[in-house]
């Protein structure tokens, strides 16, 4: 009996050993991980996705941009200095372009006990060919770090310029001031919608005619002033140029040049969306900054005038300084939530002193622009403009009056 009772006990001990071996063996039933998911952040108006393992807030963005041109052409002046020609015929030259531009950026931002630190980057590439058109190119559009008032980095636009600046709702047909620079700087919250801006910046690219640059030594001093208020925003800028150029011929010439602008966008009451804006600026042996240089260059014209800093003398033993002004207007009228149109016009002019060597000048560029929105980040874009030039001859009463006609067709989605 006893034996019996040992025999049982033993064989159920061995059982349960196996059964348990077996049951480690087997695999064993987890939780389902916990699920990931991004999380979405907004700091300072910046809304996008938090990085994983930081504080920072990260935005992709960019753009497709396409443009269709039609400019008219003119038969090719006689050659003078007084003033640039198309040397080509007519008949050789384009009425018809094509451009796309391709851009992708970011924007990274994380609060401190400072503020918030934002930095803030695009690269673009962009081609095409015909009238009016760039040339197949990639490069850097912008990039920027900001920080408790404090900016540094390459700019799309000097902190000199106002609202109209690359026009107020083309790309680059009005007169206005289109300057790109790098520039380390300071803005300082004033409260009540004001703040002040001083900025120190590199050099508008403008060239003395006849003579030749002797290589950026002295950055361009930036100052500025805004207003924000409910019934819309002014804006002042003042600008300190050296101007330091030689010749074979005539004494080296270095000097300050300046620039002042102003701008003014006032909202127009029971229209949300619509808005006037007016800006004018005056430069002294600072072409870069008159609104002036380049507006020309869009519609095959026979003849450009030659903007400069300062010109060199006929006898080329001495510089003539330059005075120049511009004046912009438009007008947007938001006519439905898809729809806006305005007309644009901007006049400016520039001398130069006594005994100078290229011709005084003016421009007048006129026209309207229609945009279409139907739905978000999606933009069709029409803009008919006109161009007339007066360049005077040098010596006499006689002058050059070249005239364009341009027309833009442009869709654009951003993102």
């Amino acid at each position: 009996m006893t034996l019996m009772k040992s025999l049982l006990l033993g064989s159920a001990a061995g059982i349960v050993a196996v059964a348990s071996a077996q049951a480690a063996d087997l695999p064993t039933k987890k939780g389902a991980p916990a699920a990931q998911y991004v999380q979405v952040c907004t700091i300072n108006g910046v809304t996008g996705f938090t990085i994983p393992g930081s504080d920072t807030c990260l935005k992709i963005n960019g753009l497709i941009h396409f443009k269709v041109d039609l400019g008219s052409t003119s038969t090719p002046a006689p050659t003078s200095t007084a003033y640039t020609t198309n040397k080509t015929a007519s008949s050789a030259q384009s009425s018809l372009g094509w451009y796309t531009r391709g851009l992708i950026g970011f924007v990274a931002v994380s609060n401190t006990a400072y503020g918030p630190l934002t930095a803030d980057f695009a690269y673009d590439v962009q081609g095409g060919e015909g009238f009016d058109s760039s040339t197949g190119a990639a490069g850097l559009d912008h990039a920027l770090i900001s920080w408790a008032g404090l900016f540094a980095g390459a700019g799309n636009g000097s902190k000199y310029e106002g609202y109209l600046s690359g026009s107020l709702a083309t790309d680059d047909d009005m007169v206005s001031v289109d300057h790109s620079p790098f520039y380390v700087g300071y803005t300082a919250t004033l409260g009540g919608g004001l703040s002040a801006t001083l900025s120190v910046e590199s050099q508008s690219n403008n060239v003395a005619a006849g003579a030749t640059a002797v290589g950026e030594r002295v950055p361009d001093l930036v100052g500025a002033i805004d207003l924000a208020q409910g019934w819309g925003k002014a804006h002042v800028g003042v600008v300190a140029h050296n101007v330091d150029y030689v010749s074979g011929a005539a004494p080296s010439t270095n000097t300050w040049g300046f620039g002042v602008l102003g701008a003014l966008e006032v909202n127009i009451p029971g229209m949300k969306g619509s808005k006037i804006d007016i800006q004018g600026d005056y430069a002294h042996d600072a072409i870069g900054y008159s609104g002036l240089a380049g507006s020309w260059a869009n519609y095959n014209l026979s003849a450009a005038p030659i903007f400069s800093d300062v010109a060199l003398t006929s006898n080329g033993k001495g510089y003539a300084d330059s005075n120049a002004w511009s004046v912009n207007g438009g007008v947007s009228l938001a006519v439905s939530p898809t729809v806006t149109v305005g007309p644009e016009a901007s006049y400016g002019a520039v001398t130069y002193g006594s005994g100078s060597s290229i011709a005084n000048s003016s421009v007048f560029v006129g026209g309207a622009n229609l945009e279409f929105t139907p739905v978000t980040n999606l933009k069709f874009d029409l803009d008919l403009v006109y161009e007339s030039v007066n360049i005077s001859a040098l010596g006499t009463s006689a002058s050059v009056n070249p005239t364009g006609f341009g027309a833009k067709f442009r869709i654009q989605r951003a993102f």
